[in-house]
């Protein structure tokens, strides 16, 4: 059993490790693909150049994007471990709290097994009793 339990912990924790490094690597195909794209925004807006002219509000309505600095990625990877840490925790504890609860259903049924044994002994004991008498 206690095999059993450390293999499957080791296969969350495998698991987990590659799902967060899988997450921190979409995390940055997705900000190349966002770049990518950026330069396909403006092919038609050649289109509406005049009529931008007139507005006088258009630096009022610019907006800004964050490019993430290493330290935001690192943080980032650093919640990822936690999360992944937390994770394998609690699947830990979980496994530890079924095994307890199986060892304590095992233990059940062989006493109720000895009892049947015993009382089917007894009953075997009273017919060979019966049939010498």
């Amino acid at each position: 059993m206690k095999k059993f339990i450390k293999v499957f912990l080791k296969t969350v924790a495998i698991a987990a490790s590659i799902a967060g490094i899988a997450y921190v690597i979409k995390q940055i195909l997705d900000k190349k693909a966002e770049n990518d794209d950026f330069e396909d925004d403006f092919e038609d807006d050649f289109d509406d150049d005049f009529e931008d002219l007139e507005d006088d509000d258009t630096d009022s309505q610019r907006e800004y994007i964050n490019i993430p600095s290493g330290e935001q990625v690192k943080e980032a990877c650093s919640d990822a471990a936690d999360a992944i840490r937390d994770a394998v925790a609690g699947s830990a504890k979980t496994v530890s709290e079924t095994a307890e609860a199986i060892a304590d259903e095992v233990k059940d049924a062989a006493a109720d097994i000895a009892e049947d044994a015993k009382a089917a002994k007894d009953s075997v004991a009273s017919a060979a009793e019966d049939l010498t008498m």
